[in-house]
């Protein structure tokens, strides 16, 4: 079991995350709450069990108010006192609005990148996130698709990031 981080380790982590990704963190807990109540409903125990082993920070964040177009982010950030190597991700209040499994998609995607320690979309990174969107499936009963582009299969529902995405790839063809 990883040891908890104090207050102040917290705070670190999160101002080092933010300016690197230029993400302003959500002080607002209700996205995080809601997050929770999906991960309870859709994620096996033993994945949450690899998550809290592995994740020492979950955060929201408005795309909006960020001005970022990405809807999930994970990484890392080094307590300069420490030492100590803190995993975090983040997950847009978009993503969480759009739908329990739109919202499990984002974090699983960005959980994946943490688990593989693959940076990129590589086959071995979306092997093994088929793999834990599989996980989610025998145990829910929920079929989140991997479409190999980071993002879900989803219809009604469509964050500014996916919506960007499929504009840029119209104009493409």
């Amino acid at each position: 079991m990883r040891q908890p981080l104090t207050e102040r380790e917290r705070a670190e982590a999160l101002a080092q995350f933010s300016k690197d990704t230029g993400i302003i963190i959500s002080d607002k807990q209700q996205g995080l709450d809601t997050l929770t109540k999906y991960f309870a409903e859709l994620l096996p125990p033993a994945l949450l069990d690899v998550l809290r082993d592995t994740v020492d920070l979950v955060f929201t964040y408005s795309m909006e108010e960020s001005g970022v177009t990405f809807d999930g982010r994970g990484g890392k950030a080094i307590n300069t006192e420490t030492g100590r190597t803190v995993t975090i991700i983040g997950e847009a209040q978009e993503a969480i609005d759009a739908g329990a499994d739109y919202a499990v998609m984002v974090f699983t995607h960005e959980l994946a990148h943490v688990l593989t320690g693959e940076i990129e979309h590589t086959p071995a990174y979306h092997q093994y996130l088929d793999y834990l969107l599989n996980e989610i499936e025998v145990y829910s009963g929920h079929r989140i698709k991997n479409d190999y582009f980071g993002l879900p299969q989803i219809s009604a529902h469509q964050t500014h990031d996916s919506a960007r995405r499929s504009n840029a790839r119209s104009q493409r063809a």
